[in-house]
């Protein structure tokens, strides 16, 4: 399983983020099983944005990775355009 430094550090603010870390276990399950619904690049720029705004919750991933994963489709999509009308 690889995940990006992003990634990691959410992960790690999430186990420092309780008293007790075996109560973040599940956060942490959570936010990595993102990458079976989501790619890893979106899990990692989600993780990004999260940490850029000093919010490093699992609801906060929760919340935002759908919109973070439109948005990049939407970015490809206006990539595959460009490169068929350069072709065209």
């Amino acid at each position: 399983m690889t995940v990006g430094p992003n990634t990691v550090e959410l992960i790690k603010a999430v186990l420092t983020s309780r008293k007790y870390e075996v109560q973040t276990y599940r956060l942490c399950v959570g936010i990595l099983n993102y990458r079976k619904s989501y790619s890893t690049s979106i899990l990692e720029e989600c993780c990004r944005q999260v940490l850029e705004m000093n919010h490093p919750t699992y609801t906060f991933v929760k919340n935002t990775i759908a919109a973070i994963a439109s948005e990049h489709s939407k970015k490809d999509l206006i990539q595959q355009n460009n490169a068929r009308n350069k072709n065209a």
